[in-house]
């Protein structure tokens, strides 16, 4: 709770009815309000409101919620960033097309256009910013990091023996997994979503600049906020009070 923040955040939608599944990033240092704790905080920052790990999740799944105007976030699933590495490896990496050219924070260097990446490359792509070549901010990596787990969600959705094994190793205490569901529910949900051969693509992203004695936040850009959530989940929102 106290060397970790949640810096990478992902809201995946499962439309039960038409099978559609979106990915929807929430900037990390977005200006937020967390359920239940006074002030206001960095969405990444919501994690550490807590005096437990579960308590901590609850609170970002809640603050993710406000965020959403109300919309229910249902479970979470959470990784550090050597568990990512060592769950791309487990199921042998990934093919995707790489956006730019450049040199991970490993030190190898990587070609644009479609390659594989193991464990370290999946995470040399995902934390890509400073050293990117392309979008290189916060906001273009969280359009890579939902290119990632796209992938990611692609290989394993037909591959339930995989997901299976990957789920014991993930819960087998030897990397950082923490999650609220049981792998029956994760299968009946890839189950629902057989025949989904895209996944939508979003992020609510705003203005970033200074403020409270000059941290750097991210205002949230109301028209994309209630634009994405009416894309993705068919409901008006009203807009964040408090953001100017």
């Amino acid at each position: 709770l106290e060397d970790c923040h949640t810096d990478a955040i992902m809201v995946v939608s499962i439309n039960m009815t038409t099978e559609e599944v979106n990915l929807i990033s929430l900037p990390r240092d977005t200006l937020t309000y967390i359920p239940e704790v006074h002030g206001i905080y960095k969405l990444n920052g919501a994690f550490n409101c807590a005096d437990t790990l579960e308590e901590g999740f609850d609170r970002i799944c809640d603050a993710a919620s406000w965020l959403l105007g109300g919309i229910p976030i249902d479970h979470y699933c959470a990784v550090d960033m050597a568990a990512m590495i060592a769950l791309g490896d487990f199921i042998g990496g990934i093919d995707m097309e790489l956006e730019m050219d450049y040199t991970g924070n490993s030190g190898k260097h990587y070609s644009k256009g479609m390659q594989h990446l193991d464990g370290m490359g999946i995470m040399d792509y995902v934390r890509a910013r400073r050293n990117a070549t392309t979008n290189a901010h916060d906001i273009g990596r969280t359009g890579r990091q939902r290119q990632a787990m796209a992938a990611i969600f692609l290989k394993l959705r037909n591959n339930s023996g995989l997901i299976k094994k990957g789920w014991d190793y993930a819960n087998s205490g030897e990397i950082n997994f923490f999650t609220d569901m049981s792998l029956g529910k994760v299968l009946n949900l890839l189950n629902k979503v057989q025949g989904s051969d895209s996944i939508g693509s979003h992020v609510i992203t705003g203005d970033y600049r200074g403020a409270l004695n000059e941290w750097n936040f991210t205002f949230t850009d109301q028209a994309n906020r209630i634009d994405v959530i009416r894309s993705v989940y068919g409901v008006e929102v009203a807009e964040i009070p408090y953001v100017s």
